[in-house]
């Protein structure tokens, strides 16, 4: 062993030389030296730290020694991104052209993985995104864009004129709409009559992309409020300046190229285009082809085709190009505001990409001379860079209508109008607006003392909805929730108090309340049921249908938790739970009904296939138009109790052709466990099922 003391170094180092002995010196050497290395490192170190001054002093801070200077200096842009953004591209040139691109991509798909981590965009495999762009000035052209999808995908049963009615077999409401569309099977229409009727009365979502190009605060608010509405802010600061000049267009194949960086298919409209048809053809020429184009009336057309390049395309560009008058001059005009593209396609790299590039420098999309007298900005040069891939546009009228050359074609056959140079704006209004969340506490009068027990449970910590600060909430989950507590009977003011009380006495400090930090408002409603429709079993029923029917809830909630007195909380977070199955199954099935538990306990429920094998009333629900029908025929025929009635209907026998087109739409999930009429042990149903929020019914142990 090496001893490290100076008196048995120097015992050796008068022995006779030997191969250990030299080892030895030269380790006690090594580490001798490493120790004074290191002390003079501590010395500087602490002489540094004294000498300098911290981070939070400024931005800069000197040491002050003059031989070794050491700077402590922050990022320059710490705390002040619009400074960084505006210098970290100097030029802002060609040169930098797609470096540039690549940041905004970055940024973009930076703040989606935030945004979605939450609040994830419906998915829609197999169907182009629908992509426009606005500024402030033109903002009721959105409005009315806007207004005309929600009008023919959120709204299908009105725009169609359909009748959603459901009936009991053999027969059927014999809809002609829908009669006419299950007669293009050439299977039996009994069935195919239920498989059209569980498509057509069904709202769509049709997500739209918007790209800000200099909207105000208050129009921002109103696009927010809009259902399937995406809103994206352009960062001008990136870009070269002429961007910022909206008349240049160059913003038009940027916000395309973007777009295409999140979803691999667009189709892009101008915010002056109207949808009077489902886009079903453009989607259909979209994917055989791998592009959409259509062709653009001229100055001397009379709104009909086709304009000619070279009319309305400046020379400069011509020549920036490389290109020919004598050679594109006279070809077709196509449209810069009606394109469809999937990415890294034919026409991706050889029209959008190019036209991009072109618009970088304001020379080639928009050069000096040039005005909309006898140029088209990004239509000109999409235009030519069409024709020089070899690309055709497409011609017929249908797919490009407007005020002067629709008047031969019957107008529901229109699927595109573009409403320039046309008077009014016949959509206004009809954007859909995003609906509320709710949890929905249903009682009789007599089980008052319950609803309040299970607000006390809430409030302890095991069991507490939700476990984040309203600001943290507001981050992280944009849609609002609200709690109403529902009662059989008529107002009851001495009801409302004690529920009141009961929550605002839970804490001292408002703050920290777990209800009032929970949720966003907190209501009550009556079904206002009298002695002959509170009847047991027929009075719960008739207070859920009332619910689910009343047009102000519908119009209002999308979706609700129906969560009785009865339904107790078995962990805490339950409330974010709730919506984040919401929220997945919006994604992943959009169309779904319910969603809730079969029967988990040990009753013989008998032999009937609706006590075996229903959903447990304590579920999700929709409000969806669709399931409001069916319930709406079930309540007619089946009044016995709410949870049981709607699979009586689903097993007859008779009742297939229609169970068999809606079944996946019922779906059964662990997040709740109906337990009724069953002792269980809290601790082991969590322990047996992590997923598990909730029990219905039974007594604990």
């Amino acid at each position: 062993m090496i001893s490290h003391h100076h008196q048995d170094a120097g015992t050796e180092a008068a022995q006779p030389t030997t191969p250990k002995g030299t080892t030895n010196r030269f380790l006690l050497a090594f580490l001798v030296v490493s120790v004074i290395f290191n002390l003079i490192m501590l010395l500087s170190w602490s002489s540094t730290r004294h000498g300098g001054s911290s981070f939070s002093h400024g931005r800069e801070s000197f040491h002050s020694s003059s031989s070794n200077p050491i700077i402590y200096k922050q990022c320059p842009y710490l705390g002040d991104y619009d400074n960084f953004v505006a210098n970290k591209f100097q030029s802002k040139d060609k040169s930098e052209m797609w470096n540039i691109l690549q940041f905004i991509v970055s940024q973009e798909a930076m703040n989606d993985y935030l945004r979605n981590s939450e609040n994830r965009d419906i998915i829609n495999f197999g169907v182009p995104h629908l992509v426009t762009a606005t500024s402030h000035d033109y903002f009721d052209r959105l409005e009315n864009f806007v207004g005309s999808v929600h009008r023919l995908y959120e709204n299908k049963v009105n725009a169609l004129q359909i009748n959603p009615q459901v009936t009991s077999p053999p027969g059927h409401p014999n809809d002609e709409k829908i009669t006419k569309i299950g007669q293009t099977f050439k299977s039996h229409l009994r069935s195919n009559y239920w498989l059209v009727w569980n498509s057509v009365v069904t709202p769509e979502n049709r997500p739209i992309l918007v790209y800000d190009l200099g909207l105000t605060k208050e129009q921002r608010e109103k696009v927010y409020s809009w259902k399937n509405v995406q809103l994206i802010s352009l960062n001008f600061d990136l870009l070269p300046k002429h961007f910022r000049d909206l008349k240049t267009f160059a913003w038009k194949p940027l916000v395309m190229y973007l777009a295409l960086q999140k979803f691999p298919s667009i189709i892009f409209l101008d915010s002056g285009v109207e949808l009077w048809n489902r886009l079903d053809r453009i989607e259909d020429i979209l994917f055989t082809k791998g592009y959409f184009h259509v062709v653009q009336e001229g100055l001397t057309t009379a709104w009909r085709c086709c304009g000619a390049i070279g009319e309305l395309t400046h020379q400069s560009t011509f020549n920036y190009l490389g290109l020919k008058r004598e050679e594109y001059g006279q070809k077709e005009m196509c449209s810069g505001g009606i394109q469809g593209y999937i990415r890294d396609s034919y026409s991706y790299q050889n029209v959008l990409i190019p036209t991009l590039e072109c618009a970088w420098d304001v020379n080639c999309i928009a050069p000096p001379g040039s005005s909309l007298a006898n140029h088209r900005q990004d239509q000109s040069v999409f235009s030519l860079m069409i024709h020089k891939a070899g690309i055709t546009c497409e011609k017929d009228i249908r797919l490009w209508g407007n005020r002067g050359n629709y008047v031969d074609v019957p107008q529901h056959e229109i699927v595109l109008f573009l409403r320039k140079g046309a008077e009014g704006k016949q959509y206004i209004g009809q954007a859909q607006k995003k609906k509320k969340f709710a949890v929905v506490i249903p009682f009789a009068e007599k089980q008052v003392s319950s609803v309040l027990e299970n607000i006390n449970i809430w409030n302890h910590p095991y069991y507490e909805p939700c476990q984040w600060s309203m600001s943290t909430r507001e981050n992280i989950d944009d849609s609002e929730t609200d709690l109403i507590f529902y009662s059989n009977r008529q107002r009851n003011e001495n009801n409302e108090k004690a529920i009141l009380d009961r929550i605002n006495n839970l804490t001292k400090d408002k703050s920290h309340n777990v209800i009032l930090k929970c949720f966003s408002n907190i209501s009550f409603k009556y079904a206002g049921l009298n002695d002959a429709r509170d009847q047991y079993p027929a009075g719960p029923s008739n207070q859920f249908y009332d619910l689910i029917h009343d047009e102000n809830f519908h119009s209002t909630y999308s979706h609700f938790f129906y969560m009785e007195p009865d339904c107790r909380a078995i962990r805490p977070n339950w409330l974010k739970v709730v919506k984040s199955i919401l929220k997945e199954y919006s994604i992943l099935k959009p169309d779904f009904w319910y969603i809730g538990s079969n029967y988990r306990g040990d009753v013989d429920l008998g032999e009937p296939l609706e006590y075996r094998y229903h959903i447990n009333g304590n579920a999700i629900y929709s409000t969806d138009v669709s399931f409001r029908a069916f319930l709406k025929h079930v309540s007619r025929g089946h009044n016995f109790a709410y949870d049981t009635d709607p699979f009586k209907y689903l097993f007859q026998v008779k009742s297939y052709d229609f169970t068999k087109h809606i079944w996946n739409r019922i779906i059964f999930h662990n997040f709740v466990q109906n337990w009724w009429h069953s002792s269980y042990h809290e601790k082991t149903v969590r322990d047996l099922y992590p997923r598990t929020y909730f029990v219905h019914g039974g007594s604990k142990e």
